[in-house]
């Protein structure tokens, strides 16, 4: 099992807010306890969230986005689960919970700013675990890019084809 602590915000945080917050953090994603449960939101969810509204009088919140995967509250009535001083048994059944309802991660604890999640996967902590390189388009402020999105050779929008600068 593996652990990571994200910063915890509320589901009426913009996104610019919630992008600002993780490159502080230097993590990938956040935690928001939306109304259908708790949610891991992650920098590739936000981003396309954020182009894709880009031209609408409504602008989104994160409780307006939809997770990529499951995320379980499996101890809501205990604060914290122990992941490294837990059972080969309490540790089976947490990988249970999380396999039974197709859960990428779970609450492990809960506090005022942060929240810990668990996951079966060093590959998901690892894609949350650092926020990558991003880029924003200097004529459209809600294009922002991960590097890997630009044109080469000059670091270019690929929605307008105007030079983007790095922003983290």
């Amino acid at each position: 099992m593996e652990q990571i602590t994200l910063p915890r915000v509320e589901a009426s945080a913009t996104l610019r807010e919630a992008l600002t917050l993780m490159r502080k953090a230097k993590l990938g994603a956040l935690f928001v306890d939306l109304h259908s449960g708790p949610a891991v939101i992650d920098v590739d969810i936000m981003l396309h969230a954020l182009r894709s509204n880009a031209n609408s009088e409504t602008k989104l919140n994160l409780g307006d986005l939809k997770p990529r995967s499951a995320t379980l509250d499996f101890l809501p009535s205990i604060k914290t689960v122990n992941l490294s001083s837990s059972s080969t048994k309490r540790l089976k059944e947490i990988e249970s919970q999380l396999d039974e309802k197709s859960a990428a991660f779970g609450v492990a604890k809960r506090g005022a700013k942060t929240v810990t999640i668990a996951t079966r996967y060093e590959t998901f902590r690892n894609a949350i675990a650092f926020i990558p390189t991003l880029w924003v388009c200097n004529r459209d402020a809600d294009h922002i890019l991960r590097a890997e999105d630009l044109l080469p050779p000059d670091s270019l929008c690929p929605y307008d084809g105007e030079p983007s600068t790095e922003i983290s």
